[in-house]
């Protein structure tokens, strides 16, 4: 994998599991909320593959993301809906 460098206060990509191939994935970023009062999380794209489906991937995918949230102070969470 490439040496990236990371913005200040970033974080790596995780995973819920070891994948051996991209089945599924979830996309988030952060903004400060004058709303909220503090940083929130916008969840900007969610995606499992059909043949994937009914095996709770998008659910797994969805509680590591809140844990992380959380972790980091969020003080909301939002999802992008398109």
């Amino acid at each position: 994998m490439p040496n990236h460098t990371l913005a200040p206060g970033a974080t790596r990509p995780r995973t819920a599991k070891p994948l051996r191939a991209l089945s599924a994935a979830l996309l988030a970023v952060y903004v400060f909320s004058l709303e909220h009062l503090g940083i929130t999380a916008e969840i900007d794209e969610l995606f499992v593959l059909s043949s994937q489906g009914d095996r709770g991937i998008g659910a797994e995918l969805l509680e590591v993301a809140e844990s992380e949230f959380r972790r980091l102070g969020c003080t909301n969470v939002s999802l992008q809906l398109s």
